[in-house]
């Protein structure tokens, strides 16, 4: 991973003057508020202290473990707290350390739904111990005529150098410049260097050896060089002893492995070490004529070990449940992307597609953190506890509960959308709709009533409250039948109505029955007397009625039942057997006639005037053919004969309707949004009527009477079919379920974006198609060392790079998605992932505050008049940051001696306007920083100060002046000519908090609103674009 810093400035408190105070900018408001409705109780949010060691690795920003979290959390610095120890993000609670001491955070939970909680935790940052305070072993000649300084990397405060006291008969140094004086002997000297620390950092010490070796006169000698790889690591000759005369020219003669270990650059012998393995180097030195020799050669032996790195440090973290949300690991001393195993837990699995751990569930896992891809360093590995809590319910999304009435199934168990766990309902006591036992329902009676309706969360879920509406409809009557009735005609014969036989009737309705004559014969044979709720004879023959009712609260009106009543003549002397027919409807059924008893004369069979003859046909001998439903009246006549008059006798036929034969379903379909179903049906004999029952989400109903539906997502359906009845078929009313599949993930093309960079530009992949399910994205490809912050839930990078010497070098992120509710997954595990690729480009002139062109190599100085202006006055700790270049080095000891400390930046240029990378030269370029009061003379008095801290002006009334140089170094080792960078570099002042530009000197913001500042408040104060263009003469 790319490091990208010139500078982390030192935090320190600042007496703000001038400021005039940077309050809320809010104002009170004296109009009326609607009420507040009242939240519901929760327990009280819980925040765990931060114990934690300084470090300044820019991407290790831990949480703090938040308890019972129910809503959102914000962060503030309590009131009074130092401002010069941590940062902390108000909105995810991230944590930059600035230097140790202790903070106290406030962190407040908000919710629509709960009591606003808050609670406090304690951020206590201890110093660190320096573990970068490091020396190469040198060789140094016994006769050595000039000072050499023990060059020391990662140094915090001021050193103190010392020879061990059994080497300083070998060895004398400069306790303070740590030159050394060889003593004309040789042997190993051990030499020891003390770091006294800083705020941030310990006291240290570090022992090195230092060889000191006899070297014959005029001898070409280097020392093998040993060491432990470090990123960015530029490697120089140890050159022991040989003569300046010619030139030397630097080649590789070995490597193992072949083009992995490093490159050199052949007129300097700057070796750019990229990976561990040996090498030996051979070294050239031509002379011109004039000499006994043209040439001789030497060799020297380079072998790269793997690095040491600092333990992988992951602190306990905790979140609150998001579904397959998945996290980025915030890590301290990471060299790589880290890989991840659960070891423990079921609340996180490891997504297949990022790597990164994914919520599955609620409660704590244990996890291994691994960090062994880079091969140049020892791997490091460490477990952590990762805590799931609760998350926020999603909310209960329906409405509405609907059901019809029944006395059987009284008692059923809802089920909501939305609903994540076990409900509890509670209905009003009064209701006499329905009653409520923890999640179960009895229903009392057909009606509308409102239900609290709690739901637990179930495992993931902390709970929530709905008002619901059930709405019970009132039911179908079953079909009712009525048994008619057949008497002999007798004076003042009447029939009670309670001798009708009633089939099917609710018992509650029993009293409440119609009935109506259906003969319009006023002179009918029978007539209903409903006062006495009887039946009157009149004569002999027939009559007709229906039962009817008008229904009530849990019963619709049942389908009127027609029945006869028949009145046979006193004196007949005919009877049949069976004395009615009652049969169902079938397709020609036939009925053989009925025995006919006491006939003295031929018989003759025809229907009562008046009776329907459509319902059945009547032969000649009394057969019957049904021909649909209904009741009919058949007339036997024996005629009359010697001795005999005619006698007739009536007998009814009723053909109940039969069951409706319907059929239909629905093809099973896959999902395609706005396709239609068209419903096969058979044995159609009435009309059919449709409705979509489960809220219509599946499919909606384009026709009622076809039946075709609209796909509107995937899943199972249901369709209530309602069949009229017809002259041979009872109505019915069925559901049809249907089934609509997930469609294959139609995947996404490849496509690619270019985005001009600028500092800390968060940018998201366009003209993507819309997510079908939970989407995520990973790098599947991009330059070694070009890293860019990537969420693995939006897609969104975050610029802080840019490759240096191709400007068409590019990221490939993988896209992946989710099985969702309409589509199957696009994923790794089908290796259909979508592919997008985004170019980071060069920024071009204009886009950036300044364009900086470097013209002279010997020096540039550049002076901001934004950040060095009044407006940012109460500016105080800054970083200085780099994009752009092939690689940023520490500065080596001949650099320190000869311009003081800096950063050495790596650069390509060519010749101007050559198109020919052959031609491309790599050159160094000496960065300086200087910082201090705006006294009188201050660019007389500047003082360089370390590119690892920087510094501001702490005397109030005073601007921080501050200056960057800018020296090529080694250019005139180009050949003569105009030179050109191949690609601009960017630098750029960082502020680690949020700053407002203002009339009065500026403002921290805290991520806060403001009303002063002309500017939006960034971390970005300025940023600038630098092209080299100069002259080699």
């Amino acid at each position: 991973m790319k490091k990208i810093y010139l500078a982390l400035c030192i935090s320190a408190s600042l007496v703000l003057s001038g400021c005039g105070g940077g309050g809320s900018s809010s104002d009170n408001s004296s109009s009326v508020q609607a009420p507040i409705k009242k939240k519901n109780a929760r327990d009280p949010l819980m925040a765990q202290d931060v114990n934690a060691v300084y470090s300044d690795d820019p991407n290790y920003k831990p949480k703090a473990i938040i308890n019972n979290v129910f809503g959102q959390l914000s962060y503030r610095l309590a009131d009074g707290q130092p401002t010069d120890v941590i940062i902390i993000n108000k909105q995810t609670g991230q944590i930059s350390f600035l230097n140790p001491g202790d903070a106290i955070v406030v962190v407040e939970d908000t919710s629509s739904v709960y009591q606003t909680s808050s609670d406090t935790f304690t951020v206590h940052v201890e110093q660190a111990t320096n573990s970068d305070l490091d020396a190469d072993f040198q060789t140094i000649p016994t006769l050595s005529t000039k000072k050499i300084k023990l060059p020391v990397s990662g140094k915090r405060g001021e050193l103190i150098y010392s020879v061990a006291s059994d080497s300083q008969d070998l060895l004398a140094i400069d306790s303070q410049t740590g030159e050394m004086t060889p003593q004309g002997r040789e042997g190993i000297a051990t030499v020891i260097i003390k770091d006294m620390g800083n705020r941030r950092y310990l006291p240290t010490s570090k022992e090195v050896q230092v060889r000191i070796k006899a070297i014959a006169p005029g001898e070409l000698s280097f020392e093998d060089i040993n060491k432990q790889f470090t990123r960015n690591m530029i490697l120089e000759p140890q050159k022991l002893s040989g003569g300046e005369e010619g030139e030397l020219s630097y080649s590789i003669a070995y490597e193992n492995p072949k083009d992995g270990v490093l490159t050199i650059d052949p007129k300097t012998g700057f070796m750019d070490v990229s990976g561990v393995g040996e090498a030996k180097i051979k070294v050239t030195q031509d002379f011109s004529g004039g000499y006994s020799v043209t040439s001789q050669e030497e060799y020297f032996d380079v072998n790269i070990s793997q690095g040491e790195r600092k333990l992988l440090v992951v602190d306990k973290m905790s979140d609150v449940y998001v579904k397959n949300e998945r996290k980025e690991v915030i890590a301290r001393n990471a060299i790589d992307d880290l890989s991840f195993e659960v070891v423990s837990g079921n609340s996180i699995e490891i997504d297949s597609h990022t790597g990164e751990p994914k919520i599955v569930g609620v409660g704590t896992s244990i996890i291994k953190a691994t960090d062994d891809k880079n091969k140049n360093f020892k791997p490091s590995s460490t477990t952590f506890e990762y805590t799931i809590e609760r998350g926020t319910h999603p909310g209960i999304a329906q409405e509405k509960i609907e059901t019809k009435f029944s006395d059987v199934h009284t008692k059923f168990i809802p089920h909501l959308d939305g609903q994540q766990g076990v409900l509890t309902i509670s209905a009003p006591t009064s209701s006499n709709v329905v009653e409520a036992n923890g999640n179960e329902l009895t229903i009392k009676h057909a009606g509308t009533v409102k239900l609290q309706v709690t739901d637990n969360g179930g495992d993931f879920y902390h709970p929530t409250t709905k008002e619901v509406s059930l709405v019970i409809l009132p039911a179908t009557h079953p079909k009712v039948e009525v048994k008619g009735s057949v008497k002999v005609y007798s004076d003042g014969l009447f029939i009670p109505q309670s001798e009708l036989v009633v089939k099917g009737i609710k018992e509650e309705l029993l009293s409440n029955i119609t009935i109506k004559p259906l003969d319009s014969d006023t002179n009918a044979a029978v007539k209903y007397e409903s006062a006495n709720k009887r039946f009157v004879v009149q004569k002999a023959g027939t009559a007709r009625f229906a039962v009817t009712d008008d229904g009530n609260t849990d019963y619709q009106s049942f389908e009127p039942a027609e029945f006869a009543i028949v009145i046979q003549p006193a004196d007949s002397t005919l009877t049949v057997e069976p004395k009615e027919v009652d049969v169902v409807f079938s397709p020609g059924l036939e009925i053989k006639a009925p025995q006919v008893n006491g006939a003295k004369g031929e018989l003759t069979f025809s229907f009562v005037d008046g009776e329907d003859k459509d319902v059945v046909t009547l032969g000649s001998k009394g057969a019957l053919k049904v021909l649909k439903a209904g009741q009919t009246i058949i007339k036997v006549t024996s005629a009359s004969t010697s001795g005999f008059k005619a006698a007739t006798v009536l007998y009814p036929v009723k053909i109940k309707k039969a069951v409706n034969p319907v059929t239909v379903s629905y093809p099973t379909k896959t999902y395609k949004k706005g396709d239609s179903i068209t419903p096969v049906k058979d044995n159609v004999e009435s009309i059919l009527t449709y409705k979509v029952e489960n809220n219509g989400a599946v499919v909606s109903l384009i026709n009622a009477n076809t039946g075709e539906v609209r796909i509107e997502s995937a899943g199972k359906y249901e369709i209530e079919v309602a069949a009229q009845s017809s002259s041979k078929y009872e109505r019915k009313s069925f559901l049809v379920q249907g089934e609509v599949k997930k469609a294959k993930h139609p995947g996404i093309a490849f496509s690619s974006e270019s985005f001009e960079f600028e500092p800390l530009k968060k940018v998201t992949p366009t003209f993507l198609p819309q997510p079908l399910g939970k989407r995520s994205y990973g790098i599947s490809s991009k330059p070694s060392d070009l890293n860019q912050p990537l969420d693995p839930n939006t897609g969104e990078l975050t610029l802080v790079d840019y490759f240096s010497e191709n400007a068409l070098a590019s990221v490939t992120l993988s896209i992946a998605e989710e099985e969702s509710d309409n589509y199957l997954a696009l994923d790794s595990e089908t290796g259909e992932l979508g592919k997008k690729t985004i170019r980071i480009l060069p920024p071009k002139l204009g886009s950036a505050n300044n364009d900086i062109t470097i013209t002279d190599p010997s020096g540039v100085i550049y002076s901001s008049d934004r950040v060095n202006g009044s407006k940012f006055r109460h500016l105080q700790d800054l970083e200085v940051r780099l994009a752009g270049v092939v690689k940023q080095l520490p500065a080596n000891q001949e650099l320190k001696d000869k311009y003081g400390d800096g950063v050495r930046l790596l650069t390509t240029v060519k010749p101007v306007g050559s198109k020919d990378a052959s031609e491309q030269r790599q050159a160094m370029v000496y960065v300086q920083r200087y910082e201090g009061c705006n006294l009188k003379h201050t660019e007389m008095r500047k003082s360089i100060v370390n590119v690892k801290d920087g510094d501001y002006c702490k005397y109030t009334g005073f601007d921080t002046k501050r200056y960057l140089s800018f020296v090529m170094i080694g250019a005139e080792k180009l050949s003569p000519g105009q030179w050109e960078s191949v690609t601009p570099f960017v630098f750029y002042y960082y502020s680690p908090r949020e700053f407002a530009a203002t009339d009065f000197g500026g403002l921290y913001t805290d991520g806060g609103a403001h009303s002063h500042g002309q500017e939006k408040p960034s971390h970005v104060i300025e940023w600038n674009r630098v092209d080299l263009n100069f002259t080699i003469d």
